[in-house]
């Protein structure tokens, strides 16, 4: 197998092709479990009945965020409950290399990284600007669980979406696809 077949240019590196999908299955679960727990961007809501888990937005990010899951098959329309969660949640892991492995583009789980978790500066999950930024550690509305972008964008970074500059990062070119589509003018 030629040497390219087997390894991907990021811009931290050369990286074999099966680390790279290894780290693109991990963001996956990480976003699939961002908009399970942590309640966070979009303005999704998750609520637990006795016949599942669903989710519903009443704003535009997170519904197209919610469609993107359910083109995943993460969840299925719910009538007026809004999505209801197709997968059991112990396994997401499993599920997110499932996705990846048959063939879901990993540009399609960049655009709904975007959609979730970087904003225009109003909610302060993840600036959508050039300038460098600051990774923080967030908590739950109901100040129970965190919710820690570190480890996501370190992998984001290995992958060249995102380059550290010492215990900051700042957006690459290679997520300009993702953010011209939702942040235009900012990315021009």
């Amino acid at each position: 197998m030629a040497f390219w077949k087997k390894h991907r240019e990021t811009d931290s590196g050369i990286i074999a092709s099966g680390e790279a999908l290894f780290v693109e299955k991990r963001i996956l679960a990480s976003l699939i479990r961002a908009a399970l727990f942590w309640n966070l961007g979009g303005g999704i809501d998750v609520f637990v009945q006795e016949d599942g888990i669903f989710a519903h937005s009443t704003q535009s990010a997170g519904n197209e965020f919610l469609a993107i899951l359910h083109k995943m098959g993460v969840f299925v329309p719910a009538g007026r409950r809004g999505f209801q969660l197709t997968i059991r949640v112990d396994a997401i892991d499993s599920y997110a290399a499932y996705i990846l492995d048959n063939g879901f583009g990993f540009d399609r789980v960049i655009d709904a990284f975007v959609l979730l978790l970087v904003t225009d500066g109003v909610s302060h999950i993840l600036p959508n600007g050039r300038a460098p930024f600051a990774p923080t550690v967030y908590e739950n509305r109901d100040g129970t669980t965190s919710f820690d972008t570190r480890a996501m964008l370190a992998d984001l970074a290995e992958l060249g979406y995102v380059q550290a500059l010492g215990e900051q990062y700042v957006w690459t070119e290679k997520i300009g696809p993702a953010m011209r589509k939702i942040y235009a003018p900012e990315w021009e």
